[in-house]
């Protein structure tokens, strides 16, 4: 296991709970920073870092929110920001399009005062013909403003409800800039009987990223997200406490 440390543990996903107000928020970001800044000093040591192997695992290591309004918590985006860059990390988030096109300004501010990687955007499709009509037009202003802060753009949903907006005619977003992704947060885990034997296929395979929950439960990956034998540990564990020092990662 160790060759997959990079893509296992590269990238943190934090699910943030969409209820949340900034006190509550505050309270979870001093817990994971806590965290944080214990899982960069395991990592470091299991992946040989500090023997000078392995630099380039270093390299490539972002934390990702999903989950709330971004545009309601840009205090705590800042702190956010400086916890993850502290530790090595790049920082981006998932927010509404249709958020970010109807609260300009209030995303301006945030663009302006948080230090981020990139954006993952999300279009619905069932927002209406009003909401479908201001992210039309709106649509050339919120990419610029991502793009002319360095921010990579990424598009989740339907390619084709994405092209009614007029998205891929702006001169700003080219190869470097933007990129489509398949907006499927949870995949489900699938269980298949094959001669009378039930099969479980596991929906992480090359692809498991650290899921947190605002509960502060650790898993593998979105797709085993409250499957009780998946669960890692919490952040207010220590690491070596966790599972996953005990699955034997570390040779």
């Amino acid at each position: 296991m160790r060759e997959e440390l990079d893509r296992i543990f590269g990238n943190i996903i934090v699910a943030m709970d969409s209820a949340w107000d900034a006190k509550n928020a505050s309270s979870f970001l001093h817990r994971f920073e806590l965290w944080l800044k214990r899982w960069h000093s395991w990592f470091v040591n299991s992946s040989g870092i500090l023997e000078g192997q392995n630099l380039w695992r270093l390299y490539h290591r972002s934390v990702t929110i999903s989950g709330c309004n971004p545009l309601e918590l840009q205090g705590v985006f800042e702190c956010l920001g400086k916890v993850t860059m502290s530790s090595g990390y790049t920082l981006g988030c998932k927010m509404s399009f249709l958020l970010c096109a109807t609260a300009i300004r209030a995303y301006q501010r945030f663009l302006e005062n948080i230090s981020l990687s990139n954006l993952i955007f999300k279009l619905e499709n069932n927002q209406g013909d009003v909401a479908l009509a201001l992210c039309q037009e709106r649509a050339e202003e919120v990419i610029k403003r991502a793009t002319d802060k360095g921010v990579i753009v990424l598009l989740a949903g339907s390619p084709a409800l994405w092209r009614s907006t007029g998205i891929f005619q702006l001169q700003s977003l080219n190869s470097k800039t933007f990129s489509l992704v398949r907006d499927k947060a949870v995949d489900r885990w699938r269980e298949e009987k094959c001669d009378n034997v039930v099969v479980v296929s596991s929906p992480c395979v090359r692809r498991m990223n650290l899921v947190i929950l605002s509960s502060g439960a650790i898993y593998p990956c979105y797709g085993l997200v409250g499957r009780e034998e998946w669960k890692l540990g919490t952040i207010d564990q220590e690491i070596e406490e966790m599972a996953l020092n005990e699955s034997g990662i570390q040779e």
